[in-house]
């Protein structure tokens, strides 16, 4: 029926982070098949898009998950991330693909849309009854307000809220305007919340002016939460990877030391047993999330080295 729809969220895989992405995706396609859904959203961050060489990075700015692939200076990141979006080839399902802010840290943005097969940076995609309208909220104002594309790092040399820009808001306020039920993505939450952007307001006066209930979907923070706020329900969906536990927050791992170089940014994670991502049932504009993963036992040091109530190993059910 039209009025139904069944997708696969997934977001923050990191593929050049964690070090069983191929299993983590095999079980996204798997899920995909096995739930009979109709198209499969990524959220973005699903892994390096160019060699790690190339930088605008100031080495002083650089964060230290940053700094230790760019000390490597090598292509295998990139080849592993093309390797991985190959396997959804056979799938035969549209995947819309959300530009995330790492898609972009040792590449320009339209690398990482080619990559994607991507048709622009920012557009929308019409199934059934649902227009799914993905946002790109890699932007930053620098110090004249200028709007500041993501390229090769260089958003780490400022401290400043990533910002939908003034082409894309405009662009909204026409994409908007249809009779089907909207679905948004966007890496950055679009409310006021401190790691999502710096104009939100605009953004959500545009979507409650439709008068409809939306589901903006959004990744970047690596938790579960689902916060609703007048028409608009903002789901942030969980990494299928890790929780990032923060710069000088290194746990002790009893990885061996040659597993560690292979994968140096395991000591600063919280690695997700499962896989994790959610299968979305909307009809017309009710919403069931079917979310997975498992409980596990947090050692005393991660305890004390995690700070968000939000923090969790798996994705949540949400009936809204």
């Amino acid at each position: 029926m039209d009025d139904n729809l069944r997708i696969l969220v997934f977001t923050d895989l990191h593929s050049e982070i964690i070090d069983n992405a191929e299993k983590r995706v095999d079980s996204i396609i798997n899920s995909a098949k096995a739930n009979y859904v109709d198209l499969i959203i990524n959220i973005g961050d699903f892994g390096y898009h160019g060699n790690t060489s190339e930088s605008l990075c100031e080495e002083e700015n650089q964060p230290v998950n940053y700094n230790i692939f760019y000390s490597q200076k090598s292509n295998k990141y990139m080849l592993r991330t093309r390797e991985l979006l190959d396997k959804f080839d056979d799938l035969n399902l549209p995947i819309l693909h959300t530009l995330g802010n790492h898609d972009m840290d040792f590449n320009s943005k339209e690398t990482a849309v080619e990559d994607y097969g991507m048709i622009n940076n920012y557009y929308y995609y019409d199934i059934k009854n649902f227009r799914i309208i993905v946002l790109d909220t890699n932007y930053y104002l620098d110090e004249n307000n200028n709007e500041i594309s993501y390229k090769f790092g260089n958003n780490f040399n400022q401290k400043n809220k990533a910002v939908l820009p003034y082409e894309q808001v405009e662009w909204l306020k026409i994409a908007v305007e249809t009779e089907k039920n909207l679905i948004i993505c966007s890496h950055n939450v679009l409310n006021d919340d401190p790691r999502g952007i710096g104009n939100h307001q605009v953004v959500d006066d545009i979507l409650n002016n439709t008068g409809k209930k939306i589901l903006a979907l959004s990744g970047h923070k690596h938790i579960d939460k689902l916060t609703i706020k007048d028409n608009l329900s903002f789901l942030e969906v969980n990494s299928v990877s890790y929780y990032w536990l923060g710069e000088d927050k290194k746990v002790n791992t009893n990885y061996p030391a040659d597993y560690l170089k292979e994968h140096p940014v395991l000591p600063y994670i919280l690695r997700y047993p499962d896989p994790l991502y959610a299968i979305i049932s909307l009809e017309n504009e009710d919403v069931t999330v079917k979310g997975r993963g498992r409980d596990i036992s947090l050692s005393e040091e991660e305890k004390e080295k995690i700070d968000n109530p939000n923090v969790t190993s798996k994705m949540k059910d949400y009936k809204f």
